[in-house]
């Protein structure tokens, strides 16, 4: 088995070629505590049978990714994990997308760190592109268009933003 972590920019990258963790429970869900290159890790599973939205600790985000239900984090200081300073946020069921329209189908009005007008969010409402800038991941500015459509992942179908470059 090989686990890697290392500093990119400010966020840590961690690989793994092994996923036969020994972890520890607690009510919802399930996790365990790893020190590696003086970097700790808290690598963990949900396992509530709603519908989780985020989950955090000590009121601070955990990476979570709700296809797996897998939640992680890295901190140069220990975690302390506790059933009552873990908090998993759940949402009422989705509603099937083909239920709405480019009209009335919910989404946030931020793309990137990017706040669009109100005059922008109906522009989009009517099936219109919208022009904007806004930062990547990295920090580093893009310009591209944004139209609201109803889009497709994994087999599953939501309303969403989608970028046209160029």
């Amino acid at each position: 088995m090989f686990v890697s972590i290392k500093k990119e920019e400010d966020e840590y990258v961690w690989e793994s070629s092994d996923s036969d963790w020994d972890f520890a429970g607690d009510g919802d869900f399930f996790y365990e505590l790893l020190t590696l290159d003086g970097v700790h890790v808290l690598f963990g599973k949900v396992l509530s049978e709603h519908e989780i939205e985020s989950i955090s600790l000590g009121g601070e985000p955990l990476h979570y990714d709700p296809d797996s239900q897998f939640f992680f984090a890295f901190s140069e200081e220990p975690f302390v994990v506790e059933e009552e300073n873990v908090e998993l946020t759940v949402f009422a069921p989705r509603k099937d997308p083909s239920e709405f329209t480019r009209t009335n189908a919910p989404f946030k009005p931020e793309f990137s760190g990017y706040k669009f007008t109100q005059k922008e969010i109906q522009d989009l409402r009517a099936g219109g592109k919208v022009m904007v800038t806004a930062k990547s991941k990295k920090g580093k500015s893009f310009t591209c268009n944004v139209s609201h459509e109803l889009k497709e992942f994994k087999g599953k179908k939501f309303w969403g933003l989608e970028t046209h470059f160029g």
